[in-house]
């Protein structure tokens, strides 16, 4: 039988892995009490085989390690949304947009917080032209409203072409 590698219950094939793990949890400071989410997502990373050089860069919180980690997954250019620039809420944004096929040049910028992010994402969702509100100078409140109005006037729009059909 194999030798297996622990630190706690976290159990490893190689040392290789193990001693990878190590020094990552120490890189990101993951070793305390209350650290096990953040260790979860640097173990789960090391078990997928992923190059470490993408989380060791800089220091991460776990939820970005999860992000990057779900995103390599899915084969996904990191790089887009893995640099120091954005937060985890900001990668989320990204992530799910990318796993939804949208076009995420819209709002891959680190000059929108995660709320303009969203707001911009869901205009996409919903097929508008977003290109009038998607620029970091304007208010979130102000990009909704304008993504409310073209969400409407779309619909508007689709309701009466539908209703001249069945006439």
């Amino acid at each position: 039988m194999a030798k297996k590698y622990k630190y706690s219950y976290y159990v490893f094939d190689t040392k290789k892995d193990y001693d990878l793990f190590l020094e990552l949890i120490n890189f990101h400071g993951c070793t305390g009490k209350y650290d096990g989410y953040d260790r979860n997502e640097i173990y789960y990373f090391v078990r997928a085989k992923f190059d470490p050089n993408e989380i060791n860069k800089r220091k991460l919180l776990g939820t970005e390690i999860k992000y990057i980690r779900l995103g390599l997954e899915k084969g996904f250019d990191v790089s887009i949304y893995n640099k120091p620039e954005y937060d985890y809420a900001q990668m989320e944004a990204i992530y799910d947009g990318m796993e939804q096929g949208l076009d995420i040049s819209w709002y891959a910028n680190p000059e929108f917080d995660s709320f303009k992010m969203r707001i911009i994402k869901f205009g996409l969702e919903k097929g508008v032209d977003v290109s009038s509100v998607a620029k970091p100078e304007l208010d979130a409140y102000d990009i909704f409203a304008e993504i409310l109005k073209l969400i409407h006037e779309k619909e508007k729009e689709e309701w009466t072409i539908k209703n001249i059909k069945l006439s």
